[in-house]
């Protein structure tokens, strides 16, 4: 039907198939696919550079014998000449070169190229994968780098915590420590001495505010940390997105004509 054959016709004419193999290359993008073209050229021109081409798939069941009693018509193209076909040859090899490619999907940010055969859905599956890898070893990378400023700065707050509570046993110490003073003087007959906890009280809000400072330290870090998860993961995220439709040529020696045949059709 694509090429206006009628069946009960007894009348003939004159077409070629071919069969090429194309080879699709790019090596900076790690390409490399072969695929199969198949189609028929009908009417035949007189000139085989002016060749049109329709793209049919078809294989050697396709083709059976003429009837005996059929009416082929000579075409006007010189097929009997073997130069014919080299021009034809020729021909084809200049549409393929213009006109096919290979369209593939590609992505800049992960470095990677869809499959020939793979569907973007496919493609962003497969990114999806490779980015949340890539992911995973940078948060592994980020841990490892808070790890140690983490861990210290815990034990400086565990440490400030310790002194301050040192500190405020320190001034329930000496407040103890002034009630029995002044009960004993008390006792002796002798005027109660002041006994001043001032240091000790001193003591305890430099230790508190060592201690506030110290939280403070280790939130941010945990904030901090979080914050640079956060960025990691939208970053990763925001790769998959960086898909972009991909061309690959064909150049004349990636183009390999099969197979010509030479076949009659009813019209």
């Amino acid at each position: 039907d694509q090429v206006g054959l009628d069946a009960s016709s007894s009348t003939h004419e004159a077409g070629i198939a071919v069969r090429v193999s194309m080879h699709f290359d790019d090596s900076r993008a790690g390409v490399a696919a072969s695929e199969e073209w198949e189609a028929v050229c009908f009417p035949l021109p007189t000139d085989p550079t002016a060749a049109t081409f329709v793209e049919v798939d078809h294989d050697a069941r396709d083709f059976i014998e003429p009837p005996v009693d059929g009416v082929f018509t000579a075409p006007d193209a010189a097929v009997s000449q073997s130069s014919y076909f080299t021009r034809f040859r020729s021909a084809l090899t200049k549409h393929l070169d213009r006109n096919e490619e290979l369209t593939l999907f590609r992505n800049r940010t992960l470095k990677a190229v869809s499959r020939p055969d793979e569907t973007e859905e496919d493609f962003r599956d497969r990114l999806a994968s490779v980015a949340r890898e890539s992911a995973d070893e940078d948060l592994a990378k980020l841990r490892d780098r808070y790890e140690t400023r983490i861990r210290k700065a815990k034990r400086t707050y565990e440490s400030a915590v310790a002194k301050a509570d040192t500190a405020a046993q320190a001034i329930d110490d000496a407040r103890g420590d002034a009630i029995m003073g002044m009960g004993l003087d008390l006792l002796m007959g002798r005027r109660p001495k002041q006994r001043s906890t001032r240091a000790a009280e001193n003591r305890l809000r430099s230790a508190e505010t060592k201690v506030e400072k110290a939280r403070n330290a280790y939130e941010d870090l945990g904030f901090a940390m979080d914050e640079d998860i956060a960025e990691i993961e939208a970053k990763w995220i925001d790769a998959v997105d960086d898909i972009e439709p991909f061309s690959v040529g064909l150049e004349a020696d990636d183009i390999t004509i099969t197979d010509v045949t030479l076949f009659w059709v009813p019209r």
